[in-house]
This record gives structure tokens, C-alpha cells and sequence, in this order.
């Protein structure tokens, strides 16, 4: 999820008298830090607790660099979610 989409999620909650959400769950490790820009910033902000999935990078980091997995082989998409596809 963006973060303007969350934003807006926020926004429309606080506007409709709704439950606000307590957590997020994100994306995040040292592959993948895109989440320090925006929207840990913002949860930080609106008091919401994140939650980090994939700390490991689908295990790249637990195994040395360039180590293909028949896991690997079946993920559609690892290439965008692995820069360079683990190679």
C-alpha cells in the first residue's frame, strides 16, 4: 500500500467516525527500506505500530548472495521484490 492511499484511509476514518486502524504491516528490510520515507514517518506520527513481514527478504539475507531456491523459481514477481532477482 502507498502512502497517500493509507493517508486517505486515515482520513476517511477520523471523517466517518470509524475505527481507526491500530497497526500496519509492511514490507521492510534492508533490501527493501522504502518504507523510512513515508510511511513510518506517518504511523509514527498518527500513533499506529507497524509490523514488519519478510525481515529477511523471502531469505536472501539468511543464505549467501546469489543462492537460488526452488522457492525462488516458483514466486511470480521475486524479481520486483528481490532487486537484481536475488542474483
Amino acid at each position: 500500500m502507498r502512502t497517500w492511499q493509507f493517508a486517505k484511509a486515515l482520513h476517511l476514518q477520523k471523517q466517518n467516525g470509524w475505527t481507526r486502524f491500530i497497526s500496519m504491516q509492511h514490507n521492510y528490510n534492508l533490501i527493501a527500506r522504502e518504507e523510512e520515507n513515508e510511511m513510518i514517518p506517518l504511523c509514527a506520527d498518527e500513533g499506529i505500530q507497524t509490523m514488519v513481514f519478510s525481515p529477511l527478504s523471502r531469505g536472501v539475507l539468511a543464505r549467501p548472495w546469489g543462492t537460488k531456491t526452488a522457492r525462488m523459481a516458483a514466486t511470480v514477481g521475486h524479481e520486483v521484490a528481490i532487486p537484481g532477482g536475488g542474483k
